[in-house]
């Protein structure tokens, strides 16, 4: 199933699928996106949110846009 196929309600589950989905560990998405693995881990446990650098390079390093993160859509 690709990325956008994963059904989750929120940006955080988005992301985890997206990761988990593609076998990309937390330290590899950190050091292809320059965010810091803790930071990464907070995203995906919605204990913080990402700004708005943080989003473009997730996006980019996902293939999805910045609506499909944050919406689903």
């Amino acid at each position: 199933a690709s990325a956008r196929n994963c059904a989750a309600s929120s940006a955080g589950e988005r992301l985890r699928n997206m990761r988990l989905g593609n076998n990309i560990a937390l330290e590899a998405l950190s050091k292809a996106t320059g965010i810091p693995s803790r930071r990464l881990a907070a995203f995906e446990n919605e204990k913080s949110e990402p700004c708005l650098q943080e989003l473009l390079a997730l996006s980019e390093a996902f293939g999805v846009t910045t609506d499909y993160l944050l919406k689903g859509e």
